[in-house]
């Protein structure tokens, strides 16, 4: 939430709200709102008395709209939130959707405040999402007497739109939308913070999954009056989000271009477009697959189908730029073009028709088979442990005292770094918690005679209970293997373990690109085993952090080449102390 945003409470007692979890929770975000705003809350409290309201006042500074913003908070189960400026629709709605979230409420359904939703629709689209954890969007028939701006604005955005996600969309500007829970942390990421929020937030979750639609009334005001809508300023910023692909796709052939010329002043052109040709593969499948379609996760089929596409690529721009080279007359560089020009057409039509179009590879992915792992190791497991194990006991000295000490490690199932910790620092009691009791067992050949070893089978994602307290809780390699949700819980069961002044530790793979190399070459002959851990990004981790919490000491593991980054944490009141 930016900075400048306050949630300020602008209703009533927190009393006269029942809590919102199983009600149908409208979303408004609203600008300068008049009249139509406060007939559209009020039928929609007469509709229905499982309606919770929350509206997002988007630095409104006429004052009738104050003055309407005023009354409405007097409204039972009518609740405001205010911006202090405007910050765009976009933002507007991220300020309400992490409210709701706040709440714990299942979705949320986000309606214009303009008059453009009838409220039976409202009720409808939100009743239809009941039991569902799709996107549900209220699409309208154009059809009438329709703005002629609006028309032909979803004209434009459907047709580009269905043709770069995949999913046929009748609506792609409909602001009536129901929002399961589990999308709300991926669209609180959204940098976008005005119109184009919510058509990157459609694209996001429509080239993943499924968008139901649910056909509703086209209603529009003569003239479209209360539309805060800019037409050439919001279309350039929706229709960016659409043109970064081809700027992405487009930037990588020119430096494939820059490099081609270079090489072609030295060699022949056409061993110079191969040569070229091979040192951007990876860029180039990363961009398609990442940026352009938007894949997550890492898929040998996709991965091999796209190495099969640029051979054939390949062959054919080395056919082409071999052939025009023989004509004199035509400068080198009218080769490279002449392929790019044919073939781009082609790449992009095999690439979402048949490559990117398997929908049942969107699946979640499959959950790690830990008892299998136990029981088959890798290769190099041992030496990547022994790295392992060693970079924690010197990171570990750095921060930890020398008295006798107390040690939890989450999701320590045949635990790579307890041997070496016990015998570098001077352990009472070191416990394991973790839900594989395989990896628990492979524990008990340990023979310690100075540390008393512990281990319980618990889940680290639900919050802790239980009494005990360590001087030090650390994870290697478990947060990953949930999704977003689940990693900041398993993270904030860490601190919730530790004792005061004392210190956690965990590590996480990075997505640089020597694990990217690393881990799709694994995935391709089959070797890969953890298919559901995600390389996380430091901002992740930072954000799901307790406030008085803070980084001591922040590094990555290189030499184990699945490069994993190593966080140790001490509360801020600990480190300022033993600073002065």
């Amino acid at each position: 939430m930016p900075a400048n945003v306050t949630l300020k409470r602008l209703g009533a007692d927190n009393e006269k709200f029942p809590y919102p979890y199983n009600m149908i929770n409208v979303l408004i975000p609203a600008y300068q709102p008049n009249n139509t705003l406060t007939g559209l809350v009020c039928a929609l409290l007469a509709a229905s008395q499982d309606i919770y309201i929350t509206i997002v006042d988007d630095g409104s500074t006429d004052a009738e709209s104050i003055k309407l913003l005023n009354d409405l908070r007097q409204k039972q189960s009518v609740h405001v939130i205010r911006h202090h400026e405007n910050l765009g629709k976009g933002a507007a709605l991220k300020t309400g959707i992490k409210y709701l979230k706040s709440l714990g409420v299942i979705q949320l359904t986000t309606a214009d405040a303009d008059g453009q939703h009838h409220v039976t629709d409202i009720l409808a689209v939100s009743r239809a999402a009941v039991n569902s954890d799709k996107l549900h969007i209220g699409a309208r028939r154009f059809s009438g007497a329709i703005p002629l701006r609006s028309r032909f604005g979803n004209l434009i955005t459907r047709w580009i739109f269905n043709r770069m996600v995949r999913n046929g969309l009748e609506d792609t500007q409909s602001g009536l939308r129901v929002i399961p829970a589990r999308h709300f942390d991926r669209l609180l990421t959204i940098e976008w913070n005005r119109y184009e929020f919510e058509f990157e937030a459609l694209i996001t979750i429509a080239n993943e999954e499924d968008v139901i639609e649910v056909q509703i009334e086209t209603i529009y005001e003569p003239g479209n009056p209360t539309s805060h809508f800019r037409p050439l300023i919001d279309s350039v910023r929706i229709y960016y989000v659409l043109l970064r692909y081809l700027l992405i796709v487009g930037g990588i052939a020119g430096i494939d271009f820059l490099c081609f010329l270079a090489l072609s002043q030295i060699i022949d052109p056409a061993t110079a477009f191969i040569c070229t040709r091979v040192a951007t593969i990876g860029l180039y499948i990363y961009a398609v697959r990442a940026l352009v379609f938007r894949e997550r996760g890492y898929r040998a089929r996709q991965i091999c189908a796209m190495l099969g596409l640029i051979f054939i690529n390949m062959i054919l721009s080395f056919w082409i730029i071999r052939e025009m080279a023989t004509i004199s007359f035509l400068p080198t560089s009218a080769g490279w073009f002449t392929s790019a020009a044919l073939l781009v057409s082609f790449n992009f039509i095999i690439q979402r028709t048949l490559i990117f179009s398997t929908r049942d590879e969107r699946k979640e992915p499959s959950a790690t088979d830990w008892t299998s792992y136990y029981n088959l190791r890798a290769p190099l497991g041992g030496l990547t442990r022994r790295i392992t194990a060693n970079l924690v006991r010197n990171t570990l000295m750095r921060v930890l005292p020398t008295r006798p000490l107390s040690i939890c490690e989450l999701g320590g199932g045949a635990s790579c770094v307890m041997n070496t910790l016990t015998s570098e620092f001077s352990v009472t009691d070191y416990h394991v918690v973790d839900t594989n009791a395989l990896g628990l067992s492979l524990l008990q050949g340990q023979n310690m005679a100075t540390t008393n070893i512990t281990s319980s089978q618990d889940d680290v994602t639900v919050p802790y209970l239980g009494t005990e307290r360590y001087d030090a809780v650390l994870s290697i390699g478990l947060i990953e293997h949930f999704d977003l949700a689940r990693t900041a819980a398993a993270l904030r069961g860490h601190f919730e373990r530790v004792k005061p002044g004392g210190v956690v530790l965990v590590t996480y793979p990075t997505p640089t690109l020597l694990y990217h190399l690393i881990r799709g070459a694994a995935e391709i002959v089959g070797a890969w085993r953890f298919h559901d851990e995600r390389p996380l990004c430091f901002e992740e981790i930072s954000n799901a952090t307790p406030a008085r919490w803070t980084i001591a000491v922040r590094r990555i593991n290189w030499w184990i080449g699945l490069t994993q980054e190593v966080l140790v944490f001490v509360e801020r009141d600990f480190l300022e102390g033993s600073n002065e």
